[in-house]
């Protein structure tokens, strides 16, 4: 156990036990914000209902809201089509940490005899990303990738709500689109070409476009379960999909349009499942629009084999204290090995759980 200075620093009580830490006082404040974030008042949603988030890279929308259920006094506080809700965890020491924000999804209002209750579930803004009928329907050829991705969200959002970072590479040939395809699609499918991570939004509401991180073996992770008092006991369950995990990863160009370009990426020999132990390949095969060559189809490939759940030969799920740090992809570190963090859920109350899926990455 770490020396305890007083009061505790915000890293102390997140490692609780590990930081000398031995009990959590936190508290959760509601902002209710309009359409553009600026806080309009508080909600005061029933805490024995036990409210949740749970943060899922494996569905489109990925962040989303339950078990909020409002007093009768708040029922004409809210108005569900135009306002958000912006959940925050205050720990002992004051820090407060953002957890997202959410529209309105399903509004039910049981009508009891003291009056109307408000029965909620919310997603993230993503929900605003979700829809098909985009205004354009392609990028053209020599287009910058990710500039494109940025307009395509700009038909939704207003640029503070976007955080993309730069990249120099263009398209080699158009990218056409249906109008049943989805933004949150399209804009995916240009991020892919550059090896960038699925678009999410973060803790604050911010849509982030962002490389994958690809070498993730020596890489510092920011958060770390050790073993101490953040992991529930017998919480820990390792598995494994040994005999369907892929170690070869292929992407290809698909316009047929100009040269041919692919890519492959293997996994590290030292893997359990690689080439090398296996004794022969496993291969992940996808096609691409808009690939310019080689290299940039071996960033994606080597990208489909960091964020894809159905190439996973290794998991680890577990049970902890919450940690308001984790967002969505994050590098984190147990048990000695890193893992890139897939789902977690956590409640909305002091000393609830957190409980985790990660991938392991090698």
């Amino acid at each position: 156990m770490a020396a305890l200075t007083w009061p505790p620093q915000t890293a102390q009580i997140l490692d609780l036990v590990a930081g000398g830490v031995l009990q959590r006082a936190d508290r959760f404040r509601y902002e209710l914000t309009d359409r553009l974030g600026t806080v309009i008042g508080e909600l005061h949603p029933d805490a024995e209902r036990n409210p949740k988030i749970t943060n899922d890279t494996n569905r489109t929308i990925i962040r989303t809201l339950d078990n909020i259920r409002l007093p009768v006094s708040e029922e004409n506080a809210i108005n569900p089509m135009r306002d958000r809700l912006a959940p925050k965890i205050i720990l002992q020491d004051g820090t407060v940490f953002d957890l997202g924000v959410f529209v309105f999804q399903d509004d039910s209002q049981p009508v009891r005899a003291w009056g109307r209750e408000h029965h909620i579930q919310l997603d993230d803004k993503m929900k605003a990303l979700d829809q098909k009928g985009a205004t354009t329907t392609g990028s053209p050829a020599k287009a910058n990738i990710v500039q494109r991705a940025v307009d395509y969200a700009r038909t939704v959002l207003n640029p503070a709500e976007i955080n993309a970072e730069p990249n120099p590479q263009t398209l080699k040939a158009p990218l056409l689109f249906a109008l049943s395809d989805t933004v949150v699609d399209i804009i995916n499918a240009h991020l892919a070409l550059v090896g960038y991570l699925p678009c999410y939004f973060n803790h604050k509401g911010i849509l982030q476009m962002r490389p994958a991180p690809l070498d993730l073996t020596k890489a510092v992770a920011p958060i770390e379960y050790e073993h101490g008092g953040r992991i529930e006991r017998d919480s820990i369950v390792e598995s494994n999909d040994l005999g369907d995990a892929p170690n070869t990863f292929i992407v290809y160009e698909s316009t047929g349009t100009g040269q041919f370009a692919v890519g492959k990426y293997y996994i590290d020999p030292s893997a359990p499942h690689s080439k090398e132990n296996r004794g022969f390949e496993v291969r992940r095969v996808e096609s691409m629009q808009g690939l310019e060559n080689a290299i940039q189809a071996t960033t994606a490939a080597k990208t489909l084999a960091t964020t894809d759940r159905k190439s996973t030969f290794e998991w680890r799920t577990w049970t902890s204290s919450l940690d308001p740090r984790h967002d969505t992809w994050d590098l984190v570190k147990f048990l000695g090995a890193n893992f890139l963090e897939v789902a977690w859920t956590m409640d909305l109350r002091s000393n609830g759980r957190m409980e985790h899926q990660a991938r392991r990455i090698y």
